[in-house]
C-alpha cells in the first residue's frame, strides 16, 4: 500500500514471505519481487462461467483475463503504472468489422471509464479460434481501491458478448505524480486521476 513512500525513504529492502527471507537487495527491486508474491492471490480470473448480459450472439465470447506488463508479465495492478488487460477470447467462425469495449466501475458500479475500439476507428478480423486481445492503458489513472471491469465484443456492432462490471480489478498504491508520495487515502477508490500542472503569474 505504501509502495511510494518505500521506494522514497529506504535504500535496501528485504522481502519476507511465509517468515522466510525472500528477497534482500535494492529498495525497487524489492518493491517489485513484494509486488510479485502478491500475484498468486491474484491469479487470472476466469470470465467464461460469469453471466452474460441477455442478446448476445455468442459469436465471440470472453474466456479469461489476465494484468500483464509490456513484456506481458502478470503483474499487480498499480496507480500510474503501466498496464496491459489481455483478454482470451473463442471466435466461432471468422468474422471482419469486430469491435471490443472495456469499461471500469467504481465499487458502487458507477462507470469511471471506459476504452471502445470504435473511438479510435478500430475493426479487426478474427480468425474462427482461440485468440487474444489486449487493452493497453499507459498510465493506469485510479487511486488505491477495488473496481470491477465490464467487457463487450461485437461483430459489425452486433452484440456477441457482454459482461457487465463483474471482472475484479485490485489496483495498488503507487506514486502517480512521481513526486515521491502516494495520493491522499481521502480519493480512495473514487477518482481518476490525470497529469496537471498549476501556474501563477
Amino acid at each position: 500500500r505504501y509502495m511510494a513512500a518505500v521506494r522514497r525513504l529506504c535504500n535496501r529492502g528485504i522481502v519476507l514471505n511465509n517468515g522466510q527471507m525472500f528477497f534482500d537487495g535494492t529498495t525497487s527491486d524489492a518493491v517489485d519481487h513484494y509486488l510479485q508474491i502478491g500475484i498468486e492471490k491474484y491469479a487470472a480470473t476466469s470470465v467464461a462461467e460469469l453471466p452474460r448480459m441477455s442478446k448476445c450472439t455468442g459469436k465471440i465470447q470472453y474466456l479469461d483475463v489476465e494484468f500483464l506488463d509490456k513484456e506481458n508479465n502478470p503483474i499487480l495492478p498499480r496507480s500510474g503504472g503501466f498496464l496491459r488487460v489481455r483478454f482470451k477470447i473463442n471466435v466461432k467462425e471468422t468474422y471482419e468489422g469486430c469491435g471490443f469495449s472495456m469499461a471500469i466501475y467504481d465499487s458502487q458500479g458507477s462507470q469511471m471509464m471506459t476504452f471502445p475500439t470504435y473511438a479510435l476507428m478500430d475493426d479487426f478480423l478474427l480468425e474462427q479460434g482461440v485468440q487474444y486481445v489486449s487493452c493497453d492503458i499507459p498510465r493506469l489513472p485510479l487511486t488505491l481501491g477495488c473496481y470491477k471491469i465490464g467487457v463487450w465484443a461485437g461483430v459489425k456492432r452486433e452484440s456477441a458478448d457482454h459482461i457487465d462490471s463483474l471482472i475484479p480489478l485490485d489496483v495498488q498504491d503507487d506514486d502517480f505524480f512521481r513526486k515521491g508520495r502516494n495520493v491522499s487515502s481521502v480519493t480512495t477508490g473514487r477518482v481518476v486521476l490525470c497529469d496537471y500542472n498549476w501556474n501563477v503569474r
